[in-house]
């Protein structure tokens, strides 16, 4: 008897299907086994050792965190006492000075000439005192003397002369007229040896007391005119009142400036400090001695490290600038001051970021 065509189907169907399946066990024993082995042996296939898994490294905890400006420990702003044009300026930022420098120079040439003028006049009284102390020289008195004696001679000759006359003008020898000229004679001679005596007692004596005294007095107001010039000159001259550097040059040669007015900023280098506000919400939890880190914008990925050295015992509002205008200056903070181990990078008037930490 012949077999039916849907019995042979089915017969070719199941065969069909077994094989199958004994295909897809086949293939995961093969492929599971090795997947295993390959995930056990693939690290030292690759690295020849079983790799470690990296280590965390350990996070520092921060206690708060505030704006800082970096700034110079001494600043100092250099301004003239009077008001006048700048003539020179012989620094410019970034210049190191000492004390005592001079920095700026106001224009001087009116008080250079008064000065000159004060100078002057002190020559001539000093000198004039010194001939009223000293007295004068032995060889003018000689003279004094000597013209003494000359005048004495005269005298005695018309002092004879006119006796001489009034007796023979008894004896009506001579006219009235010749005995007058005579008188007249030994007047005008008697005169000039009382003159000449007079001077010759000067010479020997000295210029009296109140003159040395009037001479004396001319000669100091003569040396206080002088020093009122150069007080005046020293006016004029901006010098450095400490050893720094120029932080800030404000005017240039050529200005016209007020007393006053700022020209100069200097500042101490070697005694830099950071000046931080801590915000209202974290006071209490800074403290002096405590370790702080500082980054700056400048230098990405680099700290510097540090310490509290200050906390100001009082809270006000905040005063440090901010470019942020999201910023609220309506805010309490407290003053806190920071130093540094290394300074390197850092410069007067750079923004930090300083974190306090725990």
């Amino acid at each position: 008897m012949s077999e039916k065509p849907e019995d042979t189907k089915a017969e070719k169907s199941h065969s069909s299907g077994g094989k199958g399946s004994r295909s897809r066990l086949w293939i995961l024993f093969v492929l599971i086994p090795g997947a295993l082995l390959l995930a056990v042996a693939g690290p030292y296939l690759a690295g020849g050792k079983k790799r470690q898994p990296a280590r965390q490294p350990t996070s520092v905890t921060h206690a708060a965190a505030a704006r800082g400006l970096v700034e110079g420990g001494e600043e100092v702003t250099v301004s003239p006492r009077i008001g006048g044009k700048i003539s020179r300026i012989l620094v410019d930022e970034g210049d190191r000075v000492t004390r005592g420098q001079l920095l700026v120079q106001l224009d001087d040439a009116e008080e250079r000439a008064v000065r000159a003028q004060a100078a002057a006049t002190l020559v001539r009284h000093s000198a004039r005192l010194r001939e009223l102390e000293n007295g004068y020289r032995r060889e003018d008195v000689a003279a004094a003397e000597s013209a003494y004696a000359r005048a004495v001679a005269v005298y005695n000759q018309a002092r004879d002369e006119h006796e001489r006359h009034e007796r023979l003008y008894a004896k009506d020898a001579v006219t009235l007229v010749e005995l007058n000229r005579a008188a007249e004679r030994r007047r005008v001679a008697e005169q000039s040896m009382q003159e000449a005596r007079q001077n010759a007692q000067k010479l020997r004596m000295g210029e009296r007391p109140e003159q040395v005294l009037q001479g004396r007095a001319m000669a100091e107001e003569a040396r206080a005119s002088v020093e009122l010039a150069d007080a005046r000159l020293n006016n004029h001259r901006l010098l450095s009142p400490m050893d720094g550097l120029v932080a800030d040059r404000l005017r240039e040669p050529g200005e016209s400036v007020d007393a006053g007015t700022p020209v100069l900023v200097l500042i101490s280098p070697e005694k830099m400090r950071i000046r931080a506000e801590l915000e209202e919400a974290d006071v209490g939890k800074v403290s002096e001695g405590q370790k702080v880190t500082v980054t700056s914008d400048t230098h990405p990925g680099k700290a510097y490290s540090g310490r509290v050295t200050k906390v100001a015992p009082v809270v006000r509002k905040k005063t440090q600038k901010n470019f942020d205008p999201m910023v609220s200056f309506d805010i309490n903070t407290q003053k806190v001051t920071i130093q540094l181990d290394d300074w390197r990078g850092l410069y007067h008037g750079m923004t930090v970021m300083v974190r306090f930490e725990r």
